[in-house]
């Protein structure tokens, strides 16, 4: 008797894997929050409704994650940081580039200053790669990620 896997639809793994970026995004001190909110916007997670993009390699490592043990919660913070790396090199690929735009909207380094503050978008894609799992002092550490 075969059994049946539940449906998972695209919209809700894009919406657990947003939420656990920015679990992940979450709280740290003054000196850090502007890195941060520079990282959700470039995300398109600020909460302007901007395009976040479509989130392809979560989803398909979450579908690949849930044939296999069935579950794709598990998955979540790898899920996270497979964006988080992306994105970290997008942050740098419109840089080296000088990209102004991305998603209809100023890239990270246009909107912080332009070339004269390049410096801040890289700390802020650096900062996005940092957060990956595989560092020690990162939220995800430890978390099967």
């Amino acid at each position: 008797m075969a059994t049946t896997q539940p449906v998972l639809e695209a919209a809700s793994l894009i919406a657990d894997t947003e939420e656990e970026i920015l679990r992940v995004l979450g709280n740290h001190d003054s000196s850090t929050a502007g890195v941060y909110d520079m990282i959700r916007y470039h995300l398109g997670l600020d909460g302007s409704g901007a395009s976040a993009g479509k989130r392809m390699r979560p989803v398909l490592g979450l579908l690949a994650y849930a044939s296999i043990a069935g579950d794709y919660r598990p998955a979540l913070p790898g899920a996270a940081a497979v964006e988080l790396g992306h994105n970290f090199s997008l942050v740098h690929d419109d840089i080296g580039d000088g990209d102004r735009e991305r998603r209809h909207r100023p890239t990270v380094w246009a909107l912080h200053g332009g070339r004269a503050r390049q410096g801040r978008a890289v700390i802020a894609g650096n900062r996005g790669v940092r957060e990956e799992p595989e560092h020690g002092s990162h939220p995800l550490a430890g978390r099967g990620a």
